[in-house]
């Protein structure tokens, strides 16, 4: 494993479906708990992922999410932001789960408020290390169609994009992936200059996160 190798260095992967995070999710998770840091998930997507297997597969693109939870020191150190795909409603997957979420129309009304929240929630959980996982189709279909699966009624660029500077400059970002990247996909709802679009966006948040992981590591307040 690498980190036996380079323990101190943060991990970042870039490409494939969903399922992708959970190996680099969960190899993160046991490097933060073996160094004794509490640790959080910031998941950025139109989907909760939180299903417990899809067509017969446990850990897939859609399922993931559910199956890092026992892996967590508790399920709200998921934090979910962009959802508004779901078979049921934020409350549902609050109450059962324990996750926290913070839906599409929220980002886009207060970005602002949404990430003086998720700091507060971090702060009250003691978290000291942070992996970002952004799934691409967490932004608009304007901003990402050439993804699987693409939404509308999502956030534009900005909202994911302040949410995430406040959380670098509260806490170590040591780990991140950007997923769902999909340059050959548009589907008939798609209207847009494409892949080009969704190309530069995905450059925009990936140099973000490599920035943010190569930072010097802070302690959280």
């Amino acid at each position: 494993m690498i980190y036996e190798s380079f323990p101190s260095k943060g991990i970042m992967g870039l490409g494939g479906d969903h399922s992708v995070s959970y190996p680099l999710i969960k190899s993160w998770l046991k490097r933060c708990k073996d160094k004794k840091k509490k640790a959080a998930i910031i998941h950025f997507d139109a989907h909760t992922d939180l299903s417990k297997e899809r067509l017969g597969i446990d850990v897939c693109f859609g399922s993931w999410a559910y199956h890092i939870l026992p892996e967590l020191d508790s399920a709200n150190c998921l934090v979910q932001l962009g959802i508004r795909s779901s078979m049921h409603n934020k409350e549902y997957w609050e109450s059962n789960l324990g996750v926290k979420q913070f839906w599409a129309n929220e980002l886009e009304e207060n970005p602002s408020k949404v990430a003086n929240a998720v700091i507060l929630h971090l702060k009250n959980l003691n978290i000291e290390e942070v992996y970002i996982t952004f799934d691409i189709d967490c932004l608009d279909i304007t901003y990402a169609g050439a993804t699987g699966t693409p939404e509308a009624g999502g956030p534009a660029p900005h909202a994911p994009m302040l949410i995430m500077q406040e959380i670098f400059e509260n806490f170590d970002i040591t780990g991140a992936d950007l997923v769902e990247v999909a340059p050959m996909t548009r589907g008939m709802e798609v209207v847009g200059i494409e892949p080009e679009t969704t190309l530069m966006m995905a450059q925009s948040f990936a140099t973000f996160l490599i920035g943010a992981i190569s930072s010097p590591l802070k302690k959280a307040n």
